[in-house]
């Protein structure tokens, strides 16, 4: 959940979801804007159960969604917003829209969010198939910054050896990161890695947690 009113993603079960709305307090009613950062399984799954709640809301996709994947959501009486470049939803959120990609798997229509607040710009990310460098890139390049406040989601790096981790994280510390929070698809070892070159500016990201940017 990003401020009251923007939800990032739905998990891989609806009713996972529905409960934690619930432990947690959150009022389902002012959430108005759905983002979806790509179309794998596990970051969408959850919708379903959510627009059977509600369904007066926009779900924000990339132009490289499906049409089946569309069709699907208009069935539940919700609309579909294509977003293909930096967007603004609200005050001080946006979605980059499709990021073009950066990768030697296959390519992953996937968006990421830019929260700016006045302590800088952070990036949260999904699974960042695109690259999470590469994303990072793009977003200083769109916002001419020269750093990130906080890099935080899934960095897609479970793959690579320590040595490539390493680099990856020299990248990180030469485009201006200050401080990093990986999960997801970041990897064991990558996190680890993570965690002792960031120290004090590793944040620890866990389920039912606040973050105050």
């Amino acid at each position: 959940l990003v401020g009251e009113n923007i939800l990032f993603d739905a998990g891989t079960s609806g009713i996972w979801l529905m409960k934690n709305i619930g432990l947690l307090g959150v009022d389902i009613n002012k959430i108005n804007i759905i983002v979806l950062s790509h179309e794998h399984w596990d970051h969408v799954n959850g919708l379903w159960k959510f627009l059977e709640k509600k369904s007066n809301v926009t779900v924000c996709v990339c132009p490289g969604f499906s049409a089946e994947f569309r069709a699907k959501i208009k069935k539940y009486g919700a609309r579909v917003r294509e977003i293909s470049g930096m967007t603004k939803l609200s005050e001080g959120i946006y979605t980059t829209g499709q990021i073009p990609g950066d990768s030697s798997e296959e390519y992953v229509p996937e968006q990421a969010l830019v929260l700016k607040t006045d302590k800088g710009l952070s990036l949260l990310t999904a699974c960042a198939h695109a690259g999470i460098v590469n994303i990072i890139r793009q977003v200083c390049r769109e916002f001419k910054i020269r750093q990130l406040k906080f890099v935080f989601g899934g960095f897609h790096l479970q793959a690579l050896n320590r040595l490539a981790v390493e680099k990856m994280i020299e990248q990180f510390k030469k485009l201006g990161v200050k401080s990093v929070g990986p999960t997801h698809c970041t990897g064991d070892i990558a996190a680890l890695k993570f965690r002792d070159a960031y120290k004090l500016d590793f944040i620890e990201i866990r389920a039912g947690g606040d973050l105050v940017l």
